[in-house]
């Protein structure tokens, strides 16, 4: 020991002053300031367990007050005063012969005793008289609209509800659906209900008159306890002395009653107790409290980690001011270099974007000193070059519109389509409608071709083009190929693309392929939409085309080699019929000059 604190001794006698100073203070503070957090950490969380225990008791032990509360003043006080209503005796005592005034004599009870005896309305807005079951066996459903009474008596039947004795405590059974009437609710906390029934006996001869079945919404029993909290995600529920749901504050498990069975047995064996619990590695505190009017069992469910969870925070709070007070010396210390190596860590990070292609980062560097400066250079720098990169592809692109606009100007278009027409009916005229059809044919490729100066023309436009081309060469060829033209969706034809496209291709198919063989040819051109994309297929079934030349064809056409194309002295109407080769880099420039790279 004696040896370590000697070599410790010795490697702070190497430090600077500073550092040497900085480690004094972070041990004289640290370790006294642990020690205290530690204490403080045991003693609160203990303390502030026990209070959230006790304040959850409280909080169950209320719920169970209010659920007796409720069953005390709308069910066994209204019992009682049921029990009185000799206005009642008669129709429980009352036996109807089977016939078929049957069920109407039985209605009109129900209405004239709903009317007259106040009792049998309803008592509270989720609370009633569900029915009144005579000593003859007759059923007196209040619930209107009733259900069919074969199938009330056999579920009142199974759950034991007409036992015909004076007993008059009160009998409850679990939530479930209300089956004493047909309307439905849309709110699975009013479809579901509690029932009650208690023997009905003459209080002055204890004569037994039959047993009265009352219904309790689960919303009233819920309305007990809505307004209560237990954390965040605690639950409150009620069960019955067999373990059975009788209310739940969360609607699914209401409706399921999938409350754990070995939690349940465990509450029905511990009575009023606090204890732990585990559900799929989830540990829950317990806490239950038994109801004296129906022996309900409530429970509260608290997570452990949400009841933790709040002392946590609060030491927390704690230990944050503690280390505060630690962390000052040292946060004002490592402030100063901070300061100096965050900017030129942006600075690098921006260097490297741009070094990686990204022209529009920038650098914000707050200040008036030395790096904020270079940041502000930097900025400039890339403003410059992104000013000069646009300035060139303005230049390129200018020189791109002009090289085709003298292209497209080298013939006077509309002399030579006036002149085209006059041609037209001069051929008419002396019954040449061979010539009459190929001028006409021409003068459509050139009125297309004028456009009014437009670069973007229809679809149709484009295949009109096109087929005023193709009716040129028919002629020319004497019919010695076939046009097919394949349009999967006709919308597309109001689709907008490039002028001059599909010429220059089926000018090749003719020129390389059709022309070099055979066989009467074919040409096809296939129009398709791929999602937002259009695509033309132009194909022929001539000669054909080595792999080698196609090979060089390709290399042309993806070239890169922009200034050979502008810069060559070769005149424009040489440059554009120099083989199928340069047509065809003529179309793709001029797809990627208008609809960007990726074409």
């Amino acid at each position: 020991m004696l040896g370590i604190l000697t070599a410790l001794r010795k490697s702070i006698m190497k430090l600077k002053l500073k550092q040497r100073l900085i480690i004094l203070n972070v041990l004289s503070i640290i370790i006294p300031a642990l020690a205290i957090i530690y204490i403080t950490i045991s003693m609160t969380k203990g303390i502030m367990t026990q209070q959230t225990i006790k304040l959850t008791k409280n909080t169950i032990s209320q719920v169970s007050n209010n659920i007796d509360a409720l069953i005390n003043n709308q069910v066994i006080h209204r019992s009682n005063i049921l029990m009185y209503e000799e206005k009642l005796y008669d129709m429980l005592k009352n036996n109807l012969s089977d016939d078929a005034e049957k069920e109407r004599k039985k209605m009109v009870d129900i209405v004239l005793y709903g009317s007259n005896v106040s009792i049998l309305s309803v008592l509270s807005d989720y609370i009633s008289v569900a029915a009144l079951y005579g000593k003859n066996g007759e059923l007196f459903n209040f619930s209107l609209p009733a259900a069919k009474e074969e199938l009330v008596l056999e579920r009142l039947q199974q759950m034991g509800a007409l036992t015909r004795k004076k007993n008059h405590v009160i009998k409850w059974y679990p939530a479930q659906k209300n089956f004493f009437t047909v309307e439905k609710s849309l709110d699975i906390r009013q479809e579901f209900v509690v029932i009650a029934s208690r023997a009905i006996s003459n209080p002055k001869t204890g004569e037994y008159l039959g047993t009265q079945i009352y219904t309790i919404c689960e919303q009233a029993i819920y309305n007990s306890y809505s307004d209560i909290e237990l954390g965040k995600t605690g639950k409150i529920f009620v069960i019955d002395k067999a373990g059975n749901t009788v209310s739940h504050s969360n609607e699914n498990e209401l409706l399921s009653s999938a409350i754990n069975t070995e939690l349940v047995n465990d509450i029905l064996k511990m009575g009023d107790s606090v204890f732990h619990f585990t559900i799929d590695r989830n540990k829950f505190l317990i806490i239950t409290k038994t109801s004296q009017k129906s022996q309900w069992i409530t429970v509260g469910m608290v997570p452990e980690k949400e009841i933790y969870g709040e002392i946590n925070n609060i030491i927390n709070y704690i230990m944050l001011i503690m280390f505060a007070f630690i962390m000052i010396s040292f946060v004002s210390m490592v402030i100063t270099a901070d300061e100096i190596v965050k900017p030129i860590k942006k600075l690098e990070k921006a260097i490297t974007a741009v070094e990686n292609g990204d022209l529009n980062i920038r650098v914000d560097i707050k200040g008036d000193y030395e790096i904020s400066k270079l940041g502000r250079y930097f900025n400039r720098m890339l403003d410059q070059i992104n000013k000069l990169i646009q300035d060139e592809y303005v230049h390129e692109r200018k020189i791109k519109e002009a090289e085709l606009n003298v292209l497209m100007a080298q013939i006077s278009p509309h002399f030579l389509y006036n002149t085209l027409e006059s041609i037209v009916w001069k051929a008419r005229a002396m019954k040449a409608y061979e010539i009459s059809e190929m001028a006409s044919s021409l003068g459509k490729l050139f009125r297309i071709s004028i456009s009014k100066g437009n670069v973007i023309v229809y679809v149709e436009e484009e295949l009109e083009h096109v087929k005023a081309y193709i009716n040129i060469q028919k002629m020319r060829y004497g019919n010695n190929f076939d046009f097919h033209l394949d349009i999967q969706d006709e919308k597309v034809l109001k689709y907008k693309t490039l002028k001059l496209l599909l010429q220059p291709i089926v000018e090749n198919s003719l020129s390389y392929g059709i022309e070099h063989s055979d066989k009467k040819g074919i040409i096809r051109i296939k129009v398709v939409q791929d999602g937002n994309k259009l695509t033309f297929e132009v194909s022929d079934n001539g000669a054909g085309i080595s792999e080698a030349r196609l090979k060089e064809i390709k290399k042309s056409i993806y070239s890169d080699d922009e200034k050979e194309t502008i810069n060559q002295n070769v005149p424009l109407n040489q440059k554009y019929s120099q083989g199928p080769g340069i047509g065809l880099k003529n179309i793709h420039n001029r797809i990627q000059l208008y609809f960007g790279a990726e074409y």
